[in-house]
C-alpha cells in the first residue's frame, strides 16, 4: 500500500496537483485547484507517492471543532490517480483522515467504490446520469425512447430558438429565484464564489451557457449553465420557467445541446439527481447511470453527536 501524508494547503504544489488530476483516470473539474480555491472554505489533502494519489479534504470550523463538508456546486470529490484499480484504496485514505476531524460528510466519486469501510463510517448511493457524445446527432437521437422522441418533436413545434449566452450573472439568479426552496443550504458567499468560478472559466473558453427562448419575443424559456473540461460537460445550472414547461423548453435545450455538441470526445454529466422527476427527466437523455458514496463519520463529542445524529 502507497504511503499517504496529509498535507496542509500551504505546502500543496498546484502545479503538480492539477497535472495529477487532469491526468487522473478518473478526474473531475471539481478538484482542480483553482475550483477548490473558488468554493471551499478551506481545503487540505491526502497525497501519497509524490501524487500518484490525491484526495481533496473541504474543512470548516465551528466553535473550535473541525469538520469536513460538501462544498456548494461541487458533486464529487474523493480519491483521484492513474491506478485503474482506484477502489483498492479507498479504506486506506479514509483511516488516513486525521482525527482533528470530528465530523465528516462528503462525496467520494464514482470510482471510489466502499467495500470495506473503516469503523464507524456509513455510506449512502448517490445517483448521476450522462450521455456520451462521442457519436453523431443522428445515431444518438435513434437511441431516444419513443417518449423522448415525442417529447423532443413536440417541443421543437413550439417556436423555440436555441441561442448562446454570456450572461452568468443572469444565469445564476434566475438559478436562485427559481428554486431557492430546494437549495436552501447555498449561501450569498457560495453564489457570489461561484459566479467569480465562472468568470474565471469563461476566460479560458471552459464555460457554456445556452438558452431555448420564444422566437419571436425572445423570452427565455430555459437555460443551460455547462462547465467544461477535457471530458465532461458538466450542468451546473439548468433552468425551466413555467411557460418554457408547457412549451417542453427543457426537452428542447437539452436535445439542441447534444446536437450542438455531438461528435466530440465529451459526455453530457447531467449531475444527478435523486430527486424522482429530475432524475427521470435525465435518465431520458442519458446512456449511463453513474453512482457514487456519499460517507459520513461522526466522533463528535457525545452531546453534540446526540444533537446532530
Amino acid at each position: 500500500m502507497p504511503v499517504i501524508r496529509f498535507i496542509p494547503y500551504e505546502e500543496i504544489d498546484k502545479t503538480k496537483w492539477d497535472n495529477a488530476i487532469r491526468s487522473s483516470s478518473n478526474s473531475l473539474i471539481y478538484a482542480e485547484s483553482s475550483y477548490l480555491d473558488a468554493m471551499a472554505d478551506r481545503w487540505d489533502a491526502l497525497i501519497s507517492d509524490e501524487y500518484q494519489l490525491l484526495m481533496p479534504i473541504c474543512s470548516r470550523e465551528k466553535f473550535g471543532i473541525r469538520y469536513i463538508y460538501q462544498p456548494a456546486f461541487i458533486q464529487q470529490l474523493g480519491i483521484f490517480g492513474q491506478d485503474q484499480n482506484i477502489s483498492a484504496y479507498t479504506h486506506s485514505f479514509l483511516e488516513a483522515i486525521p482525527g482533528t476531524y470530528r465530523l465528516v460528510e462528503t462525496t467520494l466519486n464514482a470510482s471510489n467504490v466502499v467495500q470495506d469501510l473503516p469503523n464507524g463510517w456509513q455510506v449512502q448511493y448517490r445517483t448521476n446520469f450522462l450521455r456520451s457524445l462521442n457519436n453523431g446527432y443522428r445515431t444518438t437521437r435513434q437511441g431516444y425512447d419513443a417518449y423522448l422522441r415525442q417529447r423532443v418533436n413536440r417541443a421543437g413545434r413550439q417556436g423555440l430558438e436555441y441561442r448562446d449566452s454570456q450572461d452568468i450573472g443572469f444565469a445564476i439568479k434566475a438559478y436562485r429565484d427559481l428554486y431557492r426552496l430546494r437549495i436552501p443550504d447555498f449561501s450569498d458567499r457560495d453564489y457570489t464564489q461561484f459566479g467569480l468560478l465562472c468568470g474565471l472559466l469563461q476566460e479560458s473558453g471552459r464555460l457554456i451557457i445556452r438558452q431555448a427562448v420564444d422566437s419571436t419575443s425572445g423570452q427565455v424559456y430555459a437555460l443551460i449553465l455547462l462547465l467544461k473540461d477535457d471530458r465532461r460537460l458538466y450542468n451546473m445550472i439548468s433552468c425551466i420557467w413555467p411557460e418554457g414547461k408547457k412549451k417542453g423548453a427543457n426537452y428542447f435545450l437539452f436535445d439542441q445541446v447534444i446536437r450542438e455538441f455531438s461528435g466530440s470526445p465529451l459526455s453530457l454529466d447531467f449531475e444527478g439527481s435523486d430527486v424522482p422527476g429530475i432524475a427521470y427527466f435525465y435518465e431520458k437523455f442519458s446512456d449511463k447511470k453513474e453512482i457514487y458514496p456519499f460517507i459520513r463519520l461522526n466522533r463528535l463529542p457525545w452531546l453534540l453527536r446526540i444533537l446532530k445524529p
